[in-house]
């Protein structure tokens, strides 16, 4: 069996009443729609966010009018997407850092998935959608200097000890962030042809998202750092092995949403 997530995972050797998988995640997009609500957690994801971009070079811009809405950079280490998966604080059953980190280093064993593209989403908008709350404009310290982009929204519910995107299955990732770096503008290109260029050109993505929470937390000061994966299309993936207890609903992918950022929510 091949499946993209898991509830509970382990070595293979400790693999006794559990089912064995082989895990590939080509052509998936992996994504966060779960989030703690705890401070520490909260934190902790701040932190790592501001910690894995400080060294990165300077990034290249987009901006609508005069405010940026996206940072953006190429040829980024594995090592360094693999260390902000690592760090990331979630309960998230289909967030996995071992299952995610030991596949793309599998993919790096055959020369696969080693450089990597990374954007930060914002907002160009200047109110958050419902209470229309001004937009906090993020300030990241990158290569030494300072750029401002304003923090998103989602939809949040609350759901116990977690805030999640409506429906569980709802996607983070819009339609233009799944283009990110394709060269490809038309907002109506079909998803099939998205994809195949993806692989074309063999390009993994990490996108980050600062989110405002400020809609169900109004003294929140931090934002809830989200991100999405999307990897290529791989032909002869080199899949890996976990054991498992796997839960149909959890192993379903995130809907395609084909909303852009600054039309939505």
């Amino acid at each position: 069996m091949s499946h993209p997530g898991m509830l509970s995972i382990t070595a293979l050797g400790k693999m006794r009443g559990h089912e064995k998988l082989n895990i590939g995640f080509s052509g998936k997009t992996p994504q966060t729609f779960n989030f703690l609500k705890n401070k520490n957690a909260c934190e902790i994801n701040y932190k790592l966010f501001l910690n894995i971009i400080r060294n990165l070079d300077n990034p290249i811009i987009s901006k609508k009018g005069n405010r940026i809405n996206q940072l953006y950079w190429e040829n980024i280490n594995a090592n360094v997407i693999c260390e902000f998966i690592n760090g990331y604080i979630t309960d998230q059953p289909t967030i996995n850092s071992e299952v995610l980190n030991g596949y793309i280093k599998q993919q790096n064993k055959k020369q696969k998935l080693i450089e990597w593209d990374l954007a930060i989403r914002g907002t160009s908008d200047k109110f958050t959608p419902k209470q229309k709350l001004d937009v906090i404009q993020e300030k990241l310290t990158i290569n030494g200097e300072e750029y401002k982009i304003g923090r998103p929204y989602r939809a949040l519910a609350e759901i116990g000890d977690y805030l999640e995107t409506p429906g569980r299955s709802n996607a983070i990732l819009d339609k233009s962030a799944r283009m990110i770096g394709l060269g490809i503008t038309d907002p109506k290109t079909k998803e099939d042809l998205i994809k195949q260029k993806r692989a074309e050109l063999g390009k993994p993505l990490l996108v980050l998202y600062p989110l405002d929470p400020r809609e169900i937390d109004p003294d929140s000061s931090i934002p809830i750092i989200g991100f999405g994966l999307i990897f290529p299309t791989i032909t002869n993936e080199a899949k890996i092995e976990y054991a498992t207890r796997p839960v149909e609903d959890l192993l379903i992918e995130p809907h395609v949403n084909d909303d852009n950022d600054e039309e939505e929510k």
